[in-house]
């Protein structure tokens, strides 16, 4: 197929977290505010990329109506109500069908604060509320999860930063780590040299302009293979933004908000005994031993005291 068609990709929430998408339309289910704020953030995301001159940056959220979702939020919401709190789906909901149109980025804020602002709730809010503070049958509350909780997002109208995605409300949110051998920057390259776990070479050039479109696709499609999705309190800690902008990975993965410091994306080094290291020496993670196996996969074994 050439580059002049057009390509449909479906998926899940994890799309938009994972991978650096540049979309013409988005469809989307709807979600908690800061989850259609990072899913919007893929249209039209790169000045470079080619369209046509009468395409349009448009988005359709579906979603249902504020009443009925607020009554039976699993029906009306469907599976979305099983991954995300419907406390926070519905207060997401009624601040977003109040807004005629939106501006972005003086809107964010706004949207993020309004959403998750704390407030007295009546039935049935108020059974949702609960939900999400303790639990119910399905899963467990926020005070189980010790602030892995989506609603802590903004405490007391204060926004957190975005790399703090990962205390939000969702038990099934998970990070996704880049497993290599080992990474060398060359500076007379301008690249990095990754080796991956099977022994073979990549080579990740500095500049965009290095590479094609297609030669793109393929070097992150490598890369992405060398990825694994995990719970966040055992995924290396986070690294600064600049140290993988400085070995070129904001070419192949979505790094996180420029503002932020620290980056989405997880980065671990397998050694020669199958045990993670930090990159460049940085802490690999407080309460768990981690490693890496072809046969038994990514593990973790908890810290003693």
């Amino acid at each position: 197929m050439g580059a002049e068609h057009g390509r449909i990709l479906v998926g899940t929430q994890g799309l938009a977290q994972s991978l650096d998408i540049d979309a013409d339309l988005l469809i989307s289910r709807f979600a908690p505010t800061d989850m259609l704020l990072q899913r919007l953030g893929r249209l039209w995301r790169h000045k470079e990329t080619p369209r046509h001159p009468r395409a349009e940056c448009c988005a359709y959220i579906l979603a249902p109506e504020l009443g009925k979702a607020i009554t039976q939020p699993q029906q009306f919401f469907g599976s979305t109500a099983w991954i995300y709190s419907p406390y926070i789906l519905c207060r997401s909901l009624e601040v977003w069908q109040q807004r005629q149109h939106l501006c972005f980025p003086d809107d964010i804020r706004p949207l993020i604060e309004t959403t998750y602002q704390k407030r007295a709730e009546t039935e049935p809010m108020s059974r949702w509320l609960h939900e999400l503070e303790q639990c119910n049958n399905q899963r467990v509350g926020q005070q189980g999860l010790k602030q892995s909780a989506r609603i802590t997002l903004a405490v007391t109208a204060k926004t957190l930063p975005e790399n703090k995605a990962q205390t939000r409300y969702s038990e099934t949110d998970n990070a996704d780590v880049l497993l290599l051998r080992s990474i060398v920057l060359i500076p007379v390259e301008k690249a990095s040299h990754l080796l991956l776990l099977d022994g073979s070479t990549l080579i990740l050039p500095w500049h965009r302009s290095r590479l094609d479109k297609r030669q793109w696709r393929i070097l992150g499609s490598n890369l992405m293979r060398q990825v694994v999705h995990v719970r966040f309190p055992e995924a290396p800690l986070p690294l600064l933004r600049s140290t993988l902008i400085k070995a070129g990975f904001q070419h192949c993965f979505y790094l996180g908000n420029p503002e932020q410091d620290e980056a989405l994306l997880r980065l671990a080094i397998v050694d020669k005994s199958s045990n993670l290291r930090g990159y460049q020496g940085a802490p690999i993670n407080t309460q768990f031993d981690l490693s890496y196996r072809d046969d038994i996969g990514y593990h973790t074994e908890k810290i003693k005291e």
